[in-house]
């Protein structure tokens, strides 16, 4: 669990107590049911995908009560096997524009490269100017297969990138940007 700025960061696998918490925080930018919503937090682990989540703790109570305030997921990319796709990243409305986003993507980062992740991928329809000044770049579009990744072998998943032709455009149809980080580069030899 890492601690910054008062707000401390963990997998919500090993935070299953504020999963409906979470829930909550991210219904209030992407409506799903909540039923739906918590057995899909609930899934996650250690290994890909894995939901991270910020929380404060709840002033004048005891420490096991805490206040999720950040979110975001990380997946694992068909195309490139050392890339994640960070996606979902939300911060609480109340709690924006205070360094928490910024401290919850590098956290991310830091959690990615600790596993041998070298890049990290994301889209965003308005946050572009934010992603960039994190020094994430536009790129290529890429693909994830979510919760499904483990159900397919290597073969099946080549076979449907020729079949559907995978990713490669920076814009998709619903006016998201993509962009990407090499968060550790290739040591030269």
């Amino acid at each position: 669990v890492g601690i910054t700025k008062s707000m401390e960061i963990g997998p919500i696998h090993q935070n299953l107590e504020l999963v409906h918490q979470t829930a909550l925080l991210i219904n209030k930018h992407w409506n799903l049911p909540l039923d739906r919503r918590c057995e899909s937090l609930e899934k996650t682990k250690e290994t890909f995908p894995v939901a991270l989540i910020g929380w404060l703790p709840n002033e004048g109570c005891s420490p096991n009560e805490r206040h999720v305030i950040a979110h975001c997921r990380l997946m694992s990319v068909v195309e490139h096997a050392d890339a994640l796709l960070i996606e979902t990243v939300i911060v609480d409305p109340e709690y924006r524009g205070k360094g928490y986003g910024k401290i919850l993507m590098t956290y991310a980062e830091t959690y990615a490269a600790a596993y041998g992740y070298h890049t990290i991928y994301l889209n965003t329809k308005d946050k572009q100017g934010f992603y960039e000044y994190l020094g994430y770049q536009i790129s290529e579009s890429v693909t994830t297969l979510g919760d499904n990744a483990s159900k397919l072998s290597k073969e099946q998943v080549s076979g449907l990138l020729r079949l559907f032709g995978g990713a490669s455009t920076t814009t998709s149809a619903l006016g998201l940007t993509w962009m990407k980080k090499v968060v550790i580069k290739e040591p030269h030899i």
